[in-house]
Parts: structure tokens; C-alpha cells; sequence
């Protein structure tokens, strides 16, 4: 998942993981939610973006959003919204 994060977000610049906040939070069924945010680290752009991915069992995650957190999350599927606000600590509207 880090590395996943760092990757597509940052292109070839190199991070720490211990730069990294990530939170892994199961969803109904074969799901998976991941949020990730990047602490003390970096410009203040890069603190301020929020990765969400998801993933169906055994399978690779999937950037569902990156971009500035919003206030509330809407048009989220049911069966992951309840992790998606967990893991994000942002609720849905």
C-alpha cells in the first residue's frame, strides 16, 4: 500500500514510509478500504492530499480518489462507505 502511494503520487521522488499515514479498514464482503496521507513530510500541497483505495479480496488496489480531502464523501457505494469514513475520519453527506 505504501508503496503503491508513493508511487503513483509522487512519481520518482523518494519517501519514507515512516512519512506516510495509512489506515486499512475491511468493508462488507471481499472489500477493502485504504486511505493514506503524508505526515511532516514534504510541501504543504503534498500534506494536503488524500489517497483512497480500495480492493477486492486478493486482488490489487485501486486508486478510487486523490485530491484534496472533501468535507463529506458522497456517491460512495454502500458496501464500502462506512470504511471509507473510517479510514478517512470524513463522513459521508
Amino acid at each position: 500500500m505504501v508503496h503503491d502511494v508513493g508511487s503513483k503520487a509522487l512519481g520518482n521522488q523518494t519517501i519514507e514510509a515512516s512519512c506516510v499515514s495509512v489506515a486499512v479498514v475491511p468493508a462488507e464482503g471481499d472489500w477493502t478500504v485504504a486511505a493514506a496521507r503524508l505526515k511532516d513530510c514534504g510541501d504543504k500541497t503534498a500534506r494536503s492530499i488524500l489517497w483512497v483505495y480500495k480492493r477486492a479480496r486478493n486482488g490489487k488496489w485501486s486508486e478510487d480518489y486523490v485530491g484534496q480531502p472533501p468535507r463529506c464523501w458522497k456517491g460512495v457505494p454502500p458496501d464500502i462507505a462506512r470504511s471509507v469514513t473510517i479510514a478517512t475520519k470524513i463522513p459521508s453527506c
